[in-house]
C-alpha cells in the first residue's frame, strides 16, 4: 500500500498468471476466478476455478518455486461442478481437497475430496472422479452445531437462541420470544409484505444435504388478516407452505417463486384447502 493508505503502490504491482484459464482447451466462459494460494513442501500452489462455456466449474491449480513464479499450471478436478477450494491435511499425514457444489434449493453443500501425490501435484479422487461417500471416522464436533432440533424450553441462563438459528435480517428483538409462551417462539407480525425473502420475522436454520427434513407445531389461533406463518426453503427460487388468513378464513396453502431477487416476484401458489380448526 502507499504510505498513506490511499491505495496500492503501484510499483509493487505483478500479474502472476495471466489467462489463467486457457489451459482449459476450452471456449471461454466465467473467466479465472477465486484464487487460493498455499505453500507446500517449499512450493507454492495457486488454485482457481473457472467456468467454461457449455461445461462445469472446473478447478485449475499452478505451482512454483517462487512465490512471484514462473507458474506452470493443469486442470486437476473437472466432475459435477464440484470447486472452489483448496487442500487441508491431518495429522495423521491424509490430505483433502475441500470445495463446495451447487445443489439446487439446498445451496452450496462442502465436499472433502481424498488427495493423493504425484510428481507433487495432488490428484483428486478417484482418477479425478469425486466419491459419494468417504471412510472417515465420524466423530461429534468440536464447534457447535450447524443444524438441531429445538423444542424451544429454556432453563435459566440459557440462550434464546443457539446458534443454529439465525435471523434472515438485524434481529427485530420487540417482535419475538421464547419465553412470552415457555416452550413455543412466538411470532409477532410487525409489517406486511408480499415475499418472502423481504419478511423481517423469519427465523432460519442451515438446510443440510443433499437432502433433508423438518417438520415443526403452528398455534395459528391468533392470526390476522393478512398473516402468514409456516415453513420455507429460503432460497432465490423459495418454496413455502403454511397457513394463512384471507377474508376471515384460514387456508392450508404451498407455493413457490421461480425468480425472486427483491425486485422481481414470479410467487404462485400452487394448491390451497380450507383450515377447518384453528
Amino acid at each position: 500500500m502507499k504510505s498513506d493508505l490511499s491505495g496500492v503502490d503501484e510499483s509493487t504491482e505483478q500479474v502472476l498468471i495471466r489467462d489463467a484459464d486457457a489451459i482449459t482447451g476450452k471456449e471461454r466462459g466465467l473467466s479465472a476466478e477465486g484464487a487460493q494460494i498455499f505453500k507446500v513442501n517449499g512450493k507454492y500452489y495457486i488454485f482457481l476455478i473457472t467456468w467454461p462455456k457449455n461445461g462445469m466449474r472446473t478447478v485449475l491449480l499452478y505451482r512454483a518455486d517462487h512465490i512471484m513464479g514462473p507458474y506452470e499450471g493443469k486442470v486437476v478436478l473437472e466432475d459435477q461442478g464440484i470447486a472452489q477450494g483448496g487442500f487441508i491435511d491431518t495429522p495423521d499425514g491424509k490430505w483433502y481437497g475441500y470445495f463446495f457444489g451447487d445443489r439446487g434449493a439446498v445451496g452450496r453443500i462442502p465436499y472433502l475430496v481424498p488427495i493423493e501425490w504425484e510428481d507433487e501435484w495432488p490428484v483428486f479422487g478417484e482418477k479425478g472422479i469425486v466419491p459419494e461417500f468417504l471412510d472417515i471416522p465420524a466423530e461429534q464436533p468440536v464447534m457447535p452445531q450447524v443444524v438441531g432440533s429445538d423444542d424451544f424450553s429454556r432453563k435459566e441462563g440459557e440462550r434464546d437462541l443457539p446458534l443454529v438459528w439465525q435471523w434472515n435480517h438485524n434481529p427485530a428483538n420487540a417482535y419475538w420470544s421464547v419465553t412470552e409462551r415457555p416452550g413455543w417462539l412466538r411470532l409477532k407480525t410487525f409489517m406486511l409484505t408480499n415475499s418472502l425473502v423481504n419478511a423481517k420475522n423469519t427465523l432460519t436454520q442451515r438446510t443440510f444435504g443433499p437432502q433433508c427434513t423438518g417438520e415443526t407445531a403452528i398455534e395459528v389461533t391468533h392470526m390476522k388478516e393478512g398473516d402468514f406463518a409456516g415453513l420455507g426453503l429460503l432460497q432465490q427460487k423459495y418454496g413455502i407452505v403454511g397457513v394463512k388468513v384471507e377474508n376471515g378464513k384460514k387456508y392450508i396453502v404451498a407455493g413457490n417463486a421461480q425468480k425472486s431477487d427483491r425486485v422481481n416476484e414470479n410467487y404462485e401458489q400452487i394448491d390451497e384447502i380450507p383450515l377447518e380448526k384453528g
